[in-house]
């Protein structure tokens, strides 16, 4: 097969090959975890905990509504759905560029790493931590990395964590599990792609594709005879909240109940997020 035709693009069904170019570069630069994450990942560098990591796509919708979600805050303990995984959002994070690096450069927030360091000791508090790396498709990163591929990795300065990566990663994780709100799809590869034959039967079907639910319900469509009706221009976003959820016997009693966000308006609308003051959290 020609290297034309098996050129890798930032799509679903490229993805477990992207992975693992990723991930052999990792592994040739030496980019290792520090000693304690060794001992909890019982793994020794970073390029084998992302070769074996779980893939993920998300797709524009779906990016949105979690990333408003995430910057909105109060969000519920989720479960990760494995202590490791390789995340794509169609587009990139809707946030402004990294302005984090020396002499002006910037860069776009296309994809994250995820991996769950689990603490056997009752006394940290909570049982797990994420830690996440970046990756984006600026060039500039691209060509430190591997100029094939249409992601390179991102290293942030030393001090610099971006907390809201991991919210964003809570939010996926909890509206992935609504399925009122998401529905999980998996690639299809036909015979015009040009991916190696091994992906295409193992690594491909794994792929799980996070698609944002088409609204059924149609505000602006037509109205009867005689009923007066508002045409609206786009989808928003309906932001998730808690509220005192009756239960038991009588609904005597109340417990916490996380009521997640959703989008309203019309499906072939465009999807518009309201500006949030809070952007990267340092």
């Amino acid at each position: 097969m020609s290297r034309r035709k098996r050129t890798p693009k930032l799509t679903p069904i490229w993805l477990p090959y992207i992975r693992d170019r990723l991930a052999a570069w990792e592994s040739s630069h030496g980019i290792t975890i520090t000693a304690v994450d060794r001992m909890l990942a019982r793994s020794w560098d970073a390029g084998d905990m992302l070769r074996t990591s779980p893939v993920w796509w998300v797709s524009r919708d779906m990016t949105t509504l979690a990333t408003d979600t995430a910057q909105a805050g109060d969000l519920p303990e989720v479960e990760p759905p494995s202590d490791k995984g390789f995340i794509v959002f169609q587009d990139g994070l809707p946030c402004p560029p990294l302005d984090c690096f020396p002499d002006g450069v910037t860069c776009t927030v296309d994809a994250l790493a995820w991996t769950v360091f689990r603490s056997t000791d009752p006394s940290a508090g909570k049982p797990w931590r994420v830690d996440t790396e970046i990756f984006t498709r600026e060039q500039a990163f691209i060509d430190v990395c591997d100029p094939r591929l249409p992601l390179g990795r991102v290293t942030l300065p030393d001090g610099v964590r971006l907390d809201l990566l991991a919210d964003i990663l809570t939010a996926v994780w909890a509206l992935s599990g609504q399925p009122t709100i998401s529905e999980s799809r998996t690639p299809k590869v036909t015979p015009l792609d040009r991916v190696p034959a091994r992906y295409a039967r193992e690594e491909i079907p794994k792929v799980k594709m996070l698609i944002l639910r088409e609204n059924l319900h149609r505000p602006g469509q037509a109205a009867e005879p005689g009923e007066k009706t508002r045409e609206y221009t786009h989808r928003w976003i309906v932001r998730g909240f808690w509220r005192e959820q009756p239960y038991g016997k009588d609904h005597a009693k109340r417990r916490r109940q996380w009521i997640p966000p959703y989008v309203k308006g019309p499906a072939d609308k465009p999807l518009i997020r309201k500006e949030t003051v809070r952007i990267w959290r340092r």
